[in-house]
């Protein structure tokens, strides 16, 4: 995994800082608590996921130092596939692909907020608190945001495997 090191100007909760390098992503701010997911598998990382791998049991995951469980979906074809769940201090988290760059946050089955890459950045509903936030973030640097829909994949493969 290339090394990361982002600041986010959230609107809502200021600087959050994202950092990586070899498997570690954390999450950091000014109004955020700190948390992390590290890959732990010594199998070669998954150059498509940017924590390098999309297997749960590979994973550890701490919001401030409390572990929590990540549950990422395969990734495979359809844009569902994509969606990334998580529990921290009883509360699950869901993060599915809504467009191509775009993820929507939910928790407990309430729509918190949507996080973009494109630009990088999150649009919050009124019931986010700053946890939701940091594990919106956490969520985002380590599994990506977004999925293509099918057509466009296949469109691709087929091209690719034409030549």
């Amino acid at each position: 995994m290339p090394a990361l090191d982002l600041v986010v100007h959230d609107e809502r909760f200021g600087r959050v800082h994202v950092t990586g390098d070899g498997g570690r992503i954390t999450v950091s701010g000014e109004q955020v608590p700190g948390c992390e997911v590290t890959r732990t598998s010594p199998e070669p990382a998954r150059a498509d996921v940017p924590i390098g791998t999309r297997e749960g049991a590979e994973l550890t995951a701490a919001l401030s130092g409390r572990p929590g469980t990540l549950t990422p979906g395969p990734g495979r074809l359809t844009r569902g596939s994509y969606r990334v769940d998580a529990e921290f201090d009883g509360d699950q988290y869901r993060l599915p692909p809504v467009t191509a760059t775009a993820s929507r946050l939910s928790v407990n089955g309430t729509a918190v907020g949507e996080l973009d890459t494109q630009p990088l950045h999150a649009t919050w509903q009124d019931a986010v608190r700053a946890e939701h936030a940091a594990v919106g973030y956490l969520l985002l640097a380590a599994f990506g945001a977004g999925a293509r829909r099918m057509p466009g994949l296949l469109l691709e493969s087929l091209t690719q495997y034409q030549g």
